[in-house]
């Protein structure tokens, strides 16, 4: 790895969060051949480490890019401090806001009195600073805790370097468990696993292996226990298995290529994660804890919001649902004016339905009249508004924010979620706001349901949106589905497809699909919708001519036209289908990154595959290529940022000229181009299919064979193993059913004058036979 060295002239900015730092460095060395220019200027350096001194001399690790806004740039991988030497740095060091309580002129004190050397002083004797004048033993202790932190932390990061952790991922291991840092790693390091987002079971071993951690070692069988129960938990979206469901699945994949462990002994170790609390073992049915933990959680936040009620009158409701009525010159049907009263008066409401069938409508009628009785101001399209309403990815949160002209974001933006992988509004720091909306709830996981529902009050007023019968969530179970089914929540489906819908072939077909029938003109030319009868063969051949026909009629393809496949190999698979349209579509091929056998272009159309949240992008966010530095660094637009790739991190970035059905959920798209083959036929089903095909707005283009898309249609979903709505109705109904046997056998006393409604209530604090006078 090259290096620049030279002293830290100015401290141009410093994220507290994450350490992330920009510099500008005198260069006094260098093992590149750079410009004269660069050793008589300053250079911009960039990195994750902890905040150096004006003056001091470094060696940073890494290689220089070309950012197209800010210029040329170090990027520091890793660094190393060679002195610390100045006098005018040191001040401004120790009246950084690093130090608390510590100002310039109690620097300047320190720096007069104990030379440029201070700091190694402090370190080896903190009573020197007895000498410094108002100096208090607080302050000196504050001032020597916090120099041995920071020295601490920079070992600890050097060390964490030396596991080939990106100085990103280390410093979110070091902000984790700090001063323990190196213990806990050497100890056990795949409990980074579990504690740190973004470190999986590859990562982990590869550190053991380095530590010397032999591949029999418990430690490691336990750790490939739980990463392949939540491998089967992420391939099949359940959220328990049954334990021969476990063992069988573990004993299959450990001994692909030869025996290395029994029946018994994977027993055993799993019976040991369930003594250390890693998993719950239940009727034979095996959960992990943080499972359990998210679905209680989520159960005991739905018993208290339906515990609570708002008490407007029919009237009151009915009279604003007229006046919005006649805003908007539109006509509420009895299904809709009942989601929006019931809205009104409970704390939890699910409104349900497919496309057509009015839910935007009713949500933008729910906020209008929530407004109007509660008497708040509607601010269209700004984030202050006290009605919230969130969406699970960017995209969806964007349509959600267009169709209502107010504003919207994704749960994860509405919760704060940071660089840490941490929601900063959670069950001890709730959310504000009077009113959440949650659009695209069929795309809720169970886990992000729980960071959601614990962190809003049991008093605020929640409504759940969404079409049942979407595709489920990519992550574990079945979250829309288990709290409808509960029957514990108030719900209402809206079926009626509404005038300005009717005329949509794309939507008859979806209505159709869910009914398992094919619409007998389906191979007729309608102004919406086209079946086009083609082979596998010839599909990426029929493709191209299709594409260039939309361009002509206005269509842009990065914008308004989306390919959805169900599966990435194949002729007709995402990966061919993309290098196909960017080979055919593209002319901006003089400069490129190559990573992985793929060529990124400029304008190239990509998604994003992971939350860099760093970076202000989010896992499902599409972006376009709009520049390629001379240092093969790769920069890709998004809605409302521009996030710069190094070639390693590509792997979080690919081509979504063609995406994956799963990938579109929450989006709409103009026109939507899908074939359907029988090589596809394992990712064939019902829903599925209905899901991609209401991503199309506009136009609807299937290519395929009949006899396939009947097959998708009669297929249905694998079913997934959850537990949330048993959960949901042992805790509701279990409770009330609790409360009624309190009751049972107390005798009702009917005297006003009594503080209580039944003999043998506990709460007889205070009570005296004088509390029952008449005075």
């Amino acid at each position: 790895m090259n290096y620049i060295q030279g002293k830290v002239k100015l401290n141009v900015y410093y994220n507290e969060s994450n350490a992330y730092n920009i510099l500008k460095v005198k260069i006094s060395e260098s093992d590149l051949k750079l410009d004269l220019f660069m050793y008589e200027d300053y250079v911009t350096v960039t990195g994750y480490f902890v905040k150096p001194m004006r003056g001091e001399e470094i060696r940073f690790y890494g290689s220089f890019t070309d950012h197209p806004k800010y210029g040329k740039q170090f990027n520091a991988k890793n660094y190393e401090k060679l002195s610390e030497n100045s006098i005018a740095g040191l001040i401004e060091y120790l009246s950084s806001n690093l130090f608390k309580g510590i100002g310039v002129k109690t620097a300047t004190l320190i720096a007069d009195k104990l030379g440029k050397d201070a700091i190694d002083k402090i370190i080896k004797d903190k009573d020197v600073l007895k000498d410094i004048p108002k100096l208090t033993k607080s302050l000196r202790d504050s001032l020597y805790d916090s120099l041995i932190e920071n020295k601490a932390s920079e070992r600890i990061l050097i060390k964490l370097y030396e596991y080939e952790l990106t100085p990103t991922m280390a410093m979110k291991i070091y902000k984790k468990y700090q001063k323990e840092t190196i213990a806990i790693l050497e100890n056990n390091p795949y409990q980074l696993i579990y504690d740190v987002e973004g470190i999986g079971f590859e990562r982990a071993d590869y550190i053991a292996k380095k530590l010397g951690i032999k591949d029999d070692s418990p430690l490691r069988i336990k750790a490939i226990i739980i990463y392949l129960y939540n491998l089967m938990g992420t391939n099949y979206g359940h959220t328990y298995l049954t334990l021969d469901q476990l063992v069988d699945y573990i004993f299959n994949t450990l001994n692909r290529n030869e025996q290395i462990i029994n029946t018994e002994e994977i027993n055993d170790y799993i019976l040991e994660l369930v003594e250390e609390k890693m998993f719950v073992l239940e009727n034979g049915e095996i959960t992990l804890g943080s499972i359990v933990y998210a679905r209680n959680t989520i159960a005991s936040k739905i018993k208290e919001l339906n515990d609570h009620s708002s008490s407007f009158t029919d009237e009151e409701i009915n009279k604003q649902i007229d006046l919005f009525e006649k805003l908007n010159n539109i006509e509420y049907t009895n299904m809709q004016r009942n989601a929006i009263t019931m809205s009104m008066n409970s704390n939890l409401q699910i409104i349900t339905g497919g496309p057509g069938t009015g839910k935007t409508t009713v949500i933008k009628g729910i906020v209008f009249v929530y407004s109007k009785l509660k008497q708040i101001p509607i601010l269209y399209d700004n984030p202050l508004f006290d009605i919230k309403l969130i969406a699970p990815t960017g995209r969806a949160a964007k349509r959600m924010s267009e169709s209502t002209n107010l504003h919207a974001e994704t749960i994860h933006r509405f919760l704060g979620y940071n660089f840490d992988g941490e929601f900063i509004f959670n069950k001890d720091n709730l959310v504000n706001g009077e009113m959440i909306i949650i659009d695209e709830a069929s795309m809720i996981d169970l886990f992000l349901a729980m960071h959601l529902f614990e962190a809003i009050p049991k008093t605020k007023k929640v409504i759940i949106v969404g079409d049942e019968d979407q595709l489920p969530s990519v992550g574990i179970g079945e979250f829309l589905r288990d709290i409808i089914d509960s029957d514990m929540i108030n719900t209402v489906k809206l079926k009626t497809i509404h005038r300005q819908a009717e005329d949509s072939n794309i939507i008859n077909l979806a209505s159709s699909i869910n009914q398992g029938i094919i619409p007998g003109d389906i191979t007729k030319k309608h102004h919406d919708l086209y079946f086009v009868n083609e082979t596998m063969n010839n599909f990426q051949s029929r493709l191209k001519p299709i594409i260039k026909y939309l361009i002509k009629e206005n269509y842009s393809l990065k914008e308004d036209i989306q390919v959805l496949i169900p599966m990435y190999k194949g002729e007709a698979g995402i990966d061919n289908t993309n290098f196909n349209i960017q080979d055919e579509f593209n002319d901006l091929k003089d400069k490129y990154i190559e990573h992985n056998n793929r060529k990124f272009y400029l304008g190239d159309k990509v998604l994003q595959l992971s939350n860099q949240v760093e970076d202000g992008v989010m896992n499902g966010d599409q972006g376009e290529v709009i520049g390629i530095t001379d240092s093969k660094e790769l920069i890709v637009a998004f809605d409302n940022t521009e996030v710069t790739y190094k070639i390693g991190d590509l792997i979080n970035l690919k081509h979504s000229y063609a995406m994956s059905i799963h990938k579109s959920q929450g989006s709409e798209y103009k026109v939507v181009i899908m074939p359907i083959y029988s090589s596809y036929s394992i990712m064939l089903k019902k829903k599925l299919l209905y899901t991609g095909i209401t991503r199309a707005k506009e136009l609807l283009i299937l290519i395929g064979d009949m006899n396939s898309f009947k097959y998708g249609i009669q297929k249905d979903d694998d079913f997934r193993q959850t537990k949330l709505k048993e959960v949901i109705i042992d805790t509701l109904v279990n409770e009330k059913t609790e409360s009624v046997k309190k009751t049972e056998n107390k005798k009702l006393i009917k005297d006003k004058l009594i503080p209580f409604d039944y003999l043998g209530e506990e709460n007889m604090d205070g009570i005296t036979p004088y509390t029952f006078m008449k005075k």
